[in-house]
C-alpha cells in the first residue's frame, strides 16, 4: 500500500491538471502539485477543511519552482503550502533557497522562509533568520540581520535585499564588509555578486592595514582593485591624507587621479597642498596638483603660501654621502689686480678724509688709503664700532679672507653633492636612501609674513632644505627686496638661514618715498637672523648707493665700487661696509644726482607686484 500512494498522488495530479485544461490555467494561476509524499493525512485539528496533510520525503511543484521538505500542509483552496523541516526551494536549478519553515503562496509565488536561512546562487551565499522570496520577480528580502559570502569577501547588514536576475544586493544599516585586506563599513551598499563591484550609496569607510578611506558615494571593484570615491572623498594613509570631491585609484597600479577640491595633507612635514586637479603614482612615489594649486606650510611662527600654475613632488634616490665640506660658501683665489689696469680714481668732492683714524659716520672717499681692505662704518658719532663679523659661515669672528679673494657660491647643480645638509632638516627613507623633491612652475607667487617672492619655477630639496627660484626671480623681507638670475634659499629650523643669489644680483631698499638704497653685484649672499637681513656678502663687481643720515636726516648719496665687499645692516639700512678690495666711494651732495643718476644700472622697483596677502598669491 506504501509503494502505491506516491504513484497514486502522482496520477491524480496529472488527471487534475488534464481536467482543467490550457484556458482554465489563463483564467487563474497554477496549483501547487503534489509530486511524492511517504505518508498523506486528511486535515487534523486546526487545519482548514480543505487541507491535506503530508509526511515523509515531501516533493511538490508550482510551474518551475521544486518544494522539498519533511512534512507539509496544502490547502487546495487558497493554493498555500505549509513546509517543516529541512526546506529546500529550487528554481531554474540555479538558485537554492533552504530554511526550517516556509509558507509559499502560489498565487503570488511568494514565499516566506524562516529559520536557519540559506541562499544560494551559483557565486553567493546568504545566510539569515527571516527571508521573503518574490519568485515571480526573483527577489528577496531580509529584515533582520543576513551574512553574504561572495568569494573572499563576507558582507553583513541588518537589512539587505536581493535581485536575483541582476546579481545585485541591496545592503541597509550597519553594514559591514569583511575582506583580508580591509574592512567597508556603510550606511547603504549595492554589491554585483558577478562582477564583485561594491557601490557605496551613503556614509562609507574603508579600513586596511596603512589606509583609511571616507566617501559618501563611490564604488570598489574587488577583483581588479579599482575604484572611485565621491561626494567628501578622504584617503589617508599613514602621515599623509588627500580629500577631494571625487577620487579614482588603481590599487593594482598604484595610480589615481582626484578632482574639484584637492587637499593634499603631510602632517610630518606641516604642509597642505590643494587644487582643483591632481594625480598621483605609488611606486615610485609622486604626485602633481594644478587648477588653482596652492602649498601651504606651517611653521611655529608663520605660514608659507606659494602658488602656481603646477605643483609637483616625488622622492628621487638620495646623492652619495659627499666627502665632509667645511663651509657652505667656498673661497675661490683670484688673481691679483694690476694697478696699471685700475679704473681712474674719481674726483674728490671735497678734501679726502684721513682714513687712519676712526671716522665718527660716513667719509667723502677720493683715492683710497688701502686697496686691499677698506672698512667703513656708519653709527651714532662717538660709539664704538661693533665686532666685525665673520664674512661666510664658519669662519672665525676676527678672520677675513684674504687680500684679492672672492667669495663664490657653489653652483646650484652641486648642491646635493657638496653641501652637507642641517641634520635636523633632512627628510629621507632610511630603508631606500630617498629624498622629497618638491617642484612648482609657471608663475610662481609665495606670501608669508616673513618673505614674499615671485618667480617662474621653483624647487625644493627637503634633504638639504634649499629652495631654488628660477626665471627673473624676486623676494622681498620687510623693506628689503632681492633679485637675480638664480636665487636659492637655505632654511634652518624653518626660518631663512641665508640665501645665495647667482647673476646680476641687487638689493633695494627704500629709504624715503623715491629714495632706494641699492646693492648690486655679480654674487650676492645675504644673511637672516629672526627674519631680518643683517649681512650681505657681495662678489664680482660689486656696487652700493645709500643714503646716509646724520640723526635721522639725509646727509648725501654715497656710491662705492669695489671687487667684493661685505654691508652690515641694522634695521634694513646700511650699518657698516667692509671694501675687501679695489676701492672707489664718492659722498655726493644730494643735489648733484637727479633722477636716474640716483639709480645702479639695471634697477628695478617692483613693490607693485609683491603679493600682498596669502590670496594675492592667485594675482597674475
Amino acid at each position: 500500500m506504501n509503494r502505491l500512494l506516491p504513484l497514486l498522488i502522482t496520477i491524480l495530479s496529472l488527471f487534475h491538471f488534464a481536467t482543467t485544461g490550457p484556458q482554465d490555467d489563463k483564467r487563474k494561476p497554477a496549483e501547487v502539485r503534489i509530486l511524492n509524499a511517504e505518508t498523506m493525512e486528511a486535515p487534523y485539528r486546526g487545519m482548514d477543511a480543505g487541507g491535506i496533510r503530508l509526511l515523509g520525503d515531501v516533493r511538490l511543484m508550482h510551474e518551475e519552482v521544486q518544494m522539498h521538505c519533511d512534512s507539509a500542509h496544502r490547502y487546495s483552496a487558497r493554493n498555500i503550502v505549509h513546509a517543516f523541516g529541512n526546506v529546500h526551494i529550487n528554481q531554474g536549478d540555479t538558485l537554492h533557497l533552504y530554511g526550517d519553515r516556509l509558507i509559499y503562496y502560489g498565487d503570488r509565488r511568494f514565499a516566506e522562509v524562516r529559520g536557519n536561512v540559506v541562499l544560494q546562487d551559483q557565486e553567493t551565499t546568504l545566510k539569515t533568520q527571516r527571508l521573503d522570496f518574490d519568485l515571480e520577480r526573483n527577489f528577496g528580502y531580509y529584515p533582520d540581520h543576513g551574512v553574504v559570502t561572495s568569494g573572499d569577501n563576507k558582507l553583513e547588514s541588518r537589512r539587505g535585499y536581493y535581485y536575483a536576475d541582476d546579481k545585485l544586493f541591496f545592503f541597509r544599516e550597519n553594514v559591514v564588509i569583511t575582506n583580508p585586506d580591509y574592512i567597508i563599513r556603510s550606511d547603504t551598499l549595492r554589491y554585483n555578486t558577478e562582477t564583485e563591484v561594491v557601490y557605496f550609496l551613503g556614509p562609507t569607510t574603508i579600513l586596511g592595514d596603512d589606509t583609511d578611506i571616507y566617501c559618501e558615494n563611490g564604488w570598489y571593484n574587488t577583483i581588479t582593485d579599482i575604484s572611485q570615491f565621491n561626494e567628501n572623498a578622504r584617503v589617508r594613509n599613514n602621515n599623509q591624507s588627500l580629500s577631494a570631491d571625487s577620487i579614482y585609484y588603481d590599487n593594482a597600479k598604484g595610480y589615481g587621479k582626484a578632482f574639484l577640491n584637492v587637499e593634499i595633507t603631510d602632517t610630518v612635514e606641516n604642509i597642505i597642498i590643494s587644487g582643483h586637479y591632481a594625480w598621483f603614482n605609488r611606486d615610485p612615489e609622486e604626485m602633481l596638483i594644478t587648477d588653482r594649486a596652492l602649498l601651504k606650510q606651517m611653521t611655529d611662527n608663520d605660514t608659507l603660501y606659494v602658488h602656481a600654475d603646477t605643483l609637483r613632488s616625488w622622492l628621487q634616490a638620495a646623492p652619495p654621502e659627499p666627502e665632509p665640506v667645511e663651509e657652505r660658501l667656498i673661497l675661490q683665489e683670484e688673481p691679483p689686480p694690476d694697478p696699471e689696469e685700475e679704473g681712474p680714481v674719481p674726483q674728490l668732492m671735497e678734501e679726502p678724509a684721513d682714513l687712519t683714524e676712526e671716522a665718527p659716520g660716513p667719509q667723502l672717499m677720493g683715492e683710497p688709503a688701502d686697496t686691499t681692505e677698506n672698512d667703513t662704518v656708519l653709527q651714532e658719532p662717538g660709539k664704538e664700532p661693533e665686532t666685525i663679523l665673520a664674512p661666510f659661515p664658519g669662519a672665525e669672528s676676527d678672520t677675513l679672507p684674504a687680500p684679492d679673494t672672492v667669495l663664490i657660491a657653489i653652483p646650484p647643480v652641486l648642491q646635493d653633492a657638496a653641501v652637507k645638509p642641517h641634520p635636523d632638516s633632512v627628510e629621507t627613507d632610511e630603508e631606500n636612501d630617498t629624498v622629497r623633491v618638491l617642484v612648482a612652475y609657471y608663475g610662481v607667487r609665495m606670501f608669508s609674513n616673513q618673505m614674499q617672492g615671485k618667480c617662474d619655477s621653483l624647487y625644493y630639496n627637503m634633504r638639504d632644505s634649499v629652495i631654488y627660484m628660477f626665471a627673473d626671480p624676486v623676494l622681498w623681507s620687510d623693506e628689503s627686496q632681492l633679485s637675480a638670475e638664480i636665487m636659492e634659499i637655505h632654511l634652518k629650523e624653518d626660518e631663512v638661514d641665508y640665501i645665495v643669489m647667482t647673476n646680476s644680483a641687487f638689493i633695494v631698499s627704500e629709504e624715503q618715498p623715491g629714495l632706494y638704497n641699492q646693492i648690486k653685484g655679480t654674487n650676492v649672499v645675504g644673511f637672516f637672523n629672526d627674519g631680518e637681513l643683517y649681512r650681505v656678502n657681495v662678489t664680482g663687481n660689486a656696487e652700493t648707493l645709500y643714503y646716509p643720515a646724520d640723526e635721522e636726516e639725509i646727509i648725501g648719496i654715497n656710491k662705492a665700487m669695489s671687487a667684493s665687499l661685505v654691508i652690515f645692516l641694522k634695521d634694513n639700512k646700511p650699518d657698516r661696509i667692509r671694501f675687501l678690495n679695489r676701492v672707489e666711494s664718492v659722498l655726493y651732495p644730494m643735489e648733484d644726482l637727479q633722477g636716474e643718476e640716483r639709480l645702479l644700472p639695471n634697477f628695478r622697483w617692483l613693490d607693485q607686484i609683491r603679493p600682498k596677502n596669502r590670496d594675492d598669491v592667485f594675482r597674475r
